[in-house]
């Protein structure tokens, strides 16, 4: 889905292709199909693609748990590097925190690496910026999403108002909240991190992420990284009530289960102890 969707993207760009159908999300939100990926997010020449899933943030979020599951099995390099440079084309605020996250605390291991990534990111902003004002304003869906403003807020900010709003029912029942179907009735308040605190409560809210914090205990740096990696994105995508949310969790939480069973808790001695296998 990512590689299709960066084809998409360019073809787009190029203007060399157009949708083959529009059809309404169950948001009602208008989507458009395009043969090897979907889109809730066209400006002119410009999409961000989600592949089948339902918008781009979708996409990035999911394509996050298929880097870590790579990282705890397979560890296929190319499939990581190749993944993360296709997943950026989603322009999703989220995942470049994310993707930044894990490069910096699962990937890189040498000083010359971060020189390395520095220099990348400078690079892509050097030409980021210059498509700005032009017909493929990249530089207004990813740079300047994390600009203020008039108001102090993030340009990219579109879940402060949800968060108010599922802040203020927590509140009115923080222990246990209120239920995901009073929740979904009452207003529309998801993807925030208030969600799972208002519809669940602090008890329920443990409860659906304690195979997270299962994990953290023995130690294992790498997995505890991973879980803050994870953990990052759950702030603006909470666990929903959907059948892919509870597979992905605990397909990772039982990878990285055998990760450590094959690898050990982390001490200095023995982490990194068969380095070429691990390819830390």
């Amino acid at each position: 889905m990512a590689i299709g969707g960066c084809i998409i993207f360019f073809l787009v760009a190029a203007n060399l292709i157009n949708p083959i159908f529009t059809y309404s999300n169950v948001d009602t939100r208008i989507g458009y199909f395009y043969g090897l990926t979907c889109t809730n997010a066209k400006f002119f020449n410009f999409i961000r693609y989600s592949g089948f899933f339902d918008e781009p943030g979708a996409m990035a979020a999911w394509g996050i748990y298929a880097l870590l599951l790579n990282k705890f099995t397979l560890n296929n390099i190319k499939f990581e590097n190749s993944l993360l440079v296709a997943l950026c084309f989603t322009f999703s605020m989220a995942y470049y925190i994310q993707a930044f996250l894990y490069i910096v605390f699962l990937k890189l291991k040498k000083q010359r690496q971060f020189i390395v990534l520095g220099t990348i990111i400078f690079v892509a902003f050097l030409g980021v910026l210059s498509t700005k004002g032009t017909d493929l304003d990249i530089y207004k869906m990813t740079f300047e999403r994390f600009e203020a403003d008039d108001s102090g807020k993030l340009k990219g900010d579109n879940r402060s108002n949800l968060g108010i709003k599922a802040k203020k029912y927590f509140l009115l029942s923080p222990l246990v909240g209120h239920g995901p179907t009073y929740i979904q009735d009452v207003d529309y308040m998801g993807d925030n991190p208030y969600e799972t605190l208002a519809s669940d409560g602090i008890i329920g809210s443990i409860i659906i992420y304690l195979p997270l914090l299962i994990l953290l205990y023995p130690f294992n740096k790498q997995i505890f990284f991973a879980v803050m990696v994870l953990m990052a994105g759950y702030m603006q995508r909470p666990f929903h009530n959907h059948l892919i949310h509870p597979l992905m969790m605990y397909l990772f939480t039982f990878a990285a289960i055998q990760y450590r069973k094959k690898y050990g808790h982390y001490n200095s001695k023995n982490f990194c102890r068969n380095r070429q296998l691990q390819r830390c």
